[in-house]
């Protein structure tokens, strides 16, 4: 895994590309946006803020037994909301993320990487990010700090030694060891990855995950166009095939069938699902919609 160090530094033309991308999301979202994205994922934490004696009525669960046992009197914590929420991105910066027709499907979860994180920002939010291939790339902890989307969008851009493999599970491990705050995770990928689903349900037994599950048309669709010169974008392996054969009529039923299982499978493991095929705004909205 790459020291999160690496992200203090940002490509001076890497940041004139986010600032665009900042200003387009400024012109695009409203308040309305930014508030119902605030109403679906509330900051429901409380964190400690003092001790008060014990009064008849207060929750006998918050007693502070060491206070109690030095002064002799029974005192019990106070705690106030804790009004930000964590918000972290697991994005999949694998080789089969590079495949689309007119945007890619890495493209696509880049932009709904910037779109959680911008709305991270202007509610004040504590947003971070782990990004990873065949290994973890990079990993930069939830903070509210105003330079944040910015070490975000360069941690997205940054382009990983090992895409040639996904392993979602290391990915999930990391995050599990090093996230301390109940969060809400976004997993960013095209799920073509195996043995995630453990992983997975431990991660949302306490947090509130959402697989954003990237796709393209041309994988369900694919053009009737007789030979057509291919390539595997994880192992590098050229082919031919014939697009009107019964072989890709096949690969179409196993793709539906293959997102099926996904959705299944992370409903399974206690998640929800967002499908991401174009505009990250839509899905996102799409997704806010089903949640009220």
């Amino acid at each position: 895994m790459e020291d999160n160090s690496s992200s203090s530094f940002i490509n001076p033309e890497l940041i004139a590309q986010i600032k665009k991308t900042e200003l387009r999301l400024r012109k695009k979202l409203d308040t309305d946006f930014s508030g119902q994205f605030r109403s679906n994922f509330p900051g429901t934490g409380l964190i400690f803020k003092d001790l008060k004696e014990y009064e008849p009525g207060d929750d006998v669960k918050h007693i502070h037994w060491k206070a109690t046992a030095r002064s002799k009197k029974v005192f019990v914590k106070k705690y106030q909301e804790d009004r930000q929420i964590n918000i972290f991105i697991i994005l999949d910066q694998s080789n089969s993320q590079h495949f689309g027709q007119t945007k890619t499907k890495f493209e696509k979860s880049a932009e709904f990487s910037a779109l959680v994180s911008y709305l991270g920002k202007i509610n004040g939010d504590r947003v971070g990010i782990c990004t990873f291939s065949e290994n973890v790339n990079d990993f930069i902890p939830p903070t509210s700090k105003s330079n944040q989307f910015y070490h975000i969008m360069n941690s997205v851009h940054k382009k990983p030694k090992n895409t040639k493999k996904t392993d979602l599970s290391e990915a999930i491990k990391e995050t599990k060891k090093k996230l301390n705050k109940k969060s809400i995770i976004f997993i960013i990928s095209d799920f073509f990855t195996e043995n995630f689903e453990d992983e997975l349900k431990s991660l949302s037994y306490r947090n509130d995950c959402i697989c954003v599950i990237a796709n393209d048309k041309l994988e369900e669709n694919f053009p009737n166009a007789a030979l057509v010169d291919l390539v595997d974008l994880e192992t590098g392996e050229n082919f031919t095939v014939d697009s009107s054969s019964k072989g890709i009529k096949n690969l179409k039923t196993f793709q539906k069938e293959r997102l099926a299982g996904i959705k299944k499978n992370i409903q399974k493991c206690g998640a929800e699902f967002i499908e991401l095929k174009e505009s990250p705004i839509l899905a996102l909205q799409n997704f806010m919609n089903r949640r009220r």
